[in-house]
């Protein structure tokens, strides 16, 4: 076929290059055809005058199914039923034979360098090399067959679950692509900057991996419940955030999993990472709140119980950790400084039910949570209640930067802007869905709302118009947080966090 505008029939002469072929594969510079037939056989075809090179003959009735050939020409490796995967240069000489363990091949890859990724049938990825034979194996465990593996320079991308592709030089990195069936077809730009998936649900879909693929990456990383970036992230390189959950880990942007903290099992309602690698966060011991800061998360500074020792069951932090607000099993709220101790103070939300979320404003003006008929804001100083706002009982709610107003999001997928008084100023329609997290960048100037479904969207606050949406994740995004600075952003949900550069620039 000629390929220009349309797709059309080439010139004669054609050429049938014979029954039974498998798997084919065409250099980057269109002129050749490598293919595999049933019998094993590997073929070579000039497609400039449709003249067949060259054929290894099969030795063995081992039919071929895959074939993949390196970006530069040189390497190209053909596998088989028999699970053996065959190395050869391009002009199908010096054959050699490896035998990863894995079962019949089903997909492969291979990198300028001669390193190459063997996909089996019965699921796995395992990694070889050129200049090796009997190479150490080195397995990346999936979840299903392994249906394409696609490289560019010296990474590779490849399916691994349904909704999931794993990304970088041997699967450091997973994308969560938001399908709900298996990505069964990928492919790389030319420049290797952008990846095109499709999937069993008829989507395909385009992710900017930009010049290093972690620089858009996913991480696995448990249970999450807080999030905290580092304040200045200019530079991304830089970047580091650190994820709460049953337990708390560090991450570098570009080096994956920093280090893990021990935490003897508990679980982090607010985690904060400041200048210097110092961490500050709250975490519930027994009917306790405790406000802890320091480079090991060991410093207690301060510790807090809600009135009639009842339950804490939801905390929020200001901004500068000045300020504590728990919630407890009771429905009610208290207000703490973190330097004294002092009670600041203490909110009957009537809701007699627990706090599931609370809000907190920079200098702990207002404190928001749900009520039996919408979100109230209260001031903290009178406990007076300034507002309630109409939304459901699972509504996500969060005060922008300013201080006198609140974002408040349902299940009808509207993201509306109130006053603390209660009057609406802005709506925003985008999502499909429940609206289960909210964030603001910290000048005020752009919000991000996530979705049950995964999706992720940007607003202009200033205009209400929607800025970019993409559906990041598999899972119901549930916490989303900026860095100081507005130029990196990081979304979570159950077992998935996800980096964003958010410069505007």
């Amino acid at each position: 076929w000629s390929v220009g505008d349309t797709i059309t029939p080439a010139p004669e002469p054609h050429r049938t290059l014979g029954r039974g072929i498998t798997c084919v594969v065409v250099a980057p510079d269109g002129k050749v055809l490598f293919a595999g037939d049933s019998r094993g056989a590997v073929h070579k075809l000039d497609l400039t005058d449709a003249k067949l090179n060259r054929t290894i003959p099969a030795e063995e009735a081992d039919p071929a199914t895959a074939i993949a050939l390196s970006t530069d020409g040189h390497h190209l490796i053909v596998g088989t039923v028999k699970g053996k995967v065959l190395r050869l240069t391009s002009a199908l000489a010096d054959v050699a034979v490896d035998e990863p363990p894995g079962g019949a091949v089903s997909a492969l890859a291979v990198t300028n360098g001669g390193v190459y990724q063997a996909g089996f049938h019965e699921g796995g990825i395992q990694r070889g090399a050129f200049s090796v034979i009997g190479a150490r194996w080195n397995k990346l465990p999936t979840r299903e067959r392994v249906h394409w593996i696609a490289s560019a320079g010296n990474g590779f991308a490849a399916n691994t679950a349904p909704g999931r592709v794993c990304l970088g030089r041997f699967g450091r990195d997973e994308l969560a692509t938001g399908d709900t069936g298996t990505v069964r077809a990928g492919v790389f730009s030319s420049d290797g900057k952008t990846l095109f998936t499709a999937s069993t649900d008829g989507i395909i879909r385009s992710w900017n991996l930009l010049a290093d693929v972690r620089e858009r990456g996913v991480v696995t990383a448990g249970y999450v419940t807080s999030i905290g970036v580092h304040p200045n992230n200019g530079r991304l390189r830089d970047g580091e955030f650190v994820v709460g959950g049953d337990s708390l880990t560090v991450f570098e942007q570009q080096a994956g999993v920093k280090k893990a903290i021990e935490t003897e099992g508990r679980t982090f309602r607010v985690v904060q990472l400041l200048d210097g690698g110092t961490l500050r966060g709250v975490v519930f011991d027994g009917h306790a709140a405790v406000v802890f800061a320091g480079k090991g998360a060991a410093e207690v500074r301060l510790r807090v119980k809600p009135a009639d020792d009842r339950t804490p069951t939801a905390a929020a932090l200001t901004p500068d950790g000045a300020r504590l607000a728990v919630g407890d099993a009771a429905g009610r709220i208290g207000v703490w400084s973190v330097a004294d101790g002092k009670s600041l103070g203490a909110i009957d939300t009537g809701l007699r039910a627990p706090v599931r979320d609370v809000a907190l404003t920079e200098g702990g003006r207002y404190v928001a949570a749900r009520t039996a008929t919408g979100v109230g804001v209260w001031l903290v100083a009178t406990a007076e209640l300034l507002g309630t706002i109409p939304a459901d009982e699972q509504a996500a709610f969060r005060f922008l930067p300013e201080g006198d107003r609140i974002a408040v999001a349902g299940r009808d997928g509207v993201v509306r802007v109130w006053t603390v008084s209660g009057r609406e100023q802005m709506s925003l329609f985008g999502h499909v869905g429940r609206v289960t997290a909210l964030g603001a960048s910290l000048d005020g100037r752009t919000l991000v709302s996530g979705c049950a479904t995964g999706e992720v969207k940007f607003w202009d606050l200033r205009t209400g118009q929607e800025l970019f949406g993409q559906r990041r994740h598999s899972v119901a995004v549930t916490v989303i947080e900026f860095a100081a600075d507005g130029k990196l952003l990081v979304t979570g949900g159950d077992g998935q966090v996800a980096v964003w550069d958010a410069r505007s620039e």
